[in-house]
């Protein structure tokens, strides 16, 4: 069995069978955008733990019966990095649960945090008799100010932004905003706008590296903002 993770910016996610919301992550960081640092935990340990009955689907939701199997299996068995930073945990797949659910501050070396965080992730393919691939992104917390979403497309000039502040102290978080702005999209060589909040002439920089990197299509960006720089935490096609 092929080591079930993979670092981000390795581009190894697409040939290991992950899915877009993953290796477009992984491909990004390889491309040098700003993404949290983390790795994708892949489907193959999920499966591992469902096949050794370790976790178990009970009343629609997974369950594991002892935490500490799970977390000596990620660290023993599949010698998962020791984390000592609390990190984001979020599934890099289409998730049946709308919005998908998002954990940060999670302390991913205490095997009751880590148990329940992965269960939550999995619960969002459903049943285990589903085919989803139920691969999960963890990533080291970012310090943030504000997070949102930017839909680009190339019919537009501006890139509609959606954001909200960050709660920091809150464990899970939702993708409801509260403002919104439009920010032109930057041609090759053009300074961002400095009439924009300081956060905002950062995404501008970042939405041109993505549409470099991906293309100038029709693009849903999530991205989180530490005060210093604009980071990636979704791209997807619309």
């Amino acid at each position: 069995m092929k080591t079930p993770f993979i670092w981000l910016g390795s581009k190894r996610a697409k040939k290991r069978g992950v899915g877009p919301l993953g290796f477009r992550l992984d491909e990004a960081a390889k491309a040098g955008l700003p993404v949290a640092n983390g790795a994708i935990l892949q489907h193959e340990f999920y499966q591992l733990l469902l096949d050794e009955g370790l976790i178990q689907w009970q009343n629609g939701r997974f369950h594991a019966d002892n935490p500490l199997e799970i977390h000596d299996a990620l660290y023993t068995a599949v010698r998962f990095p020791q984390l000592t930073t609390p990190v984001t945990v979020r599934p890099a797949f289409e998730s049946l649960q709308k919005p998908p659910t998002v954990l940060q501050n999670i302390q991913f070396t205490d095997a009751s945090q880590l148990t329940n965080a992965l269960c939550i992730m999995w619960n969002d393919g459903g049943p285990p008799t589903s085919d989803m691939r139920r691969d999960v992104l963890v990533q080291e917390t970012v310090s943030s100010q504000f997070h949102g979403i930017a839909i680009s497309k190339p019919t537009e000039s501006f890139d509609q932004v959606d954001y909200a502040h960050v709660n920091a102290d809150t464990t899970q978080t939702t993708l409801n905003f509260d403002q919104r702005l439009q920010i032109p999209r930057l041609r090759r060589w053009q300074a961002p706008e400095k009439s924009l909040p300081a956060f905002a002439q950062r995404l501008q920089n970042l939405l041109r590296g993505m549409r470099r990197t991906f293309g100038d299509e029709s693009w849903q960006i999530e991205w989180i903002d530490n005060g210093r720089i604009c980071q990636l935490n979704q791209i997807d096609e619309i």
